[in-house]
């Protein structure tokens, strides 16, 4: 992936998103979060920073123990997809339980990005 920012003032930078098949998207948090800490770390900005996005502002602040992103979140479209032995790179070994549909949300992160979310894992086992 790989974000482009332009910077408005010290406090305040705008970014926009190409990510890797599937081109232009509205907003990113991770690459909020890189692109804020690029420009602090090139003597651009300083923290806490604005980042403007198509989707709407985030709050990036860098802090000693981390970075912290702050922006409303959104679901933007709902699916649902096949889990099970049939459908799975996995090994058949570690594989229990029938194939089922789960329920999953395309959301979007804090960010607002569109984009599958890591925290909608299915468990597949049997129970």
């Amino acid at each position: 992936n790989v974000e482009f920012y332009r910077v408005h003032s010290r406090h305040e930078i705008e970014v926009r998103y190409w990510e890797r098949g599937v081109g232009p998207t509205f907003s990113s948090g991770t690459g909020s979060c890189a692109a804020a800490a690029a420009a602090i770390l090139g003597g651009q900005a300083e923290s806490p920073v604005t980042v403007k996005t198509v989707a709407g502002d985030l709050q990036v602040r860098w802090e000693k123990d981390g970075i912290y992103l702050t922006g409303p979140a959104e679901i933007v479209c709902r699916g649902e997809f096949l889990c099970g032995r049939e459908h799975s790179s996995a090994p058949a070994a570690t594989q229990t339980g029938a194939m089922r549909k789960a329920p999953y949300s395309e959301g979007a992160s804090a960010s607002g990005a569109a984009g599958p979310s890591k925290n909608n894992l299915v468990n597949c086992s049997s129970r």
